[in-house]
């Protein structure tokens, strides 16, 4: 696909800091798809302080807990 490699991968690690919005706006930037329910690869839903996505490189989705200050 065209331009697929010029797309910047969003990271994430147990015990960073990051902030909810601008990680889901690097998401939609990376091409992911927000839905209600994440149901395959490439999507991610929010609901509250909680990221489910689904990066095409695993096997299941992934849950990201955004709390604290």
């Amino acid at each position: 696909v065209k331009g697929l490699g010029d797309l910047e991968p969003v990271a994430l690690r147990i015990g960073q800091s990051a902030d909810l919005g601008e990680t889901v706006e690097a998401l939609a930037a990376a091409a992911y798809s927000r839905v209600e329910l994440v149901e395959k690869r490439g999507e991610f839903a929010v609901r509250g302080g909680i990221l489910d996505v689904f990066p095409p490189t695993e096997e299941h989705p992934l849950r990201v807990e955004f709390w604290g200050d």
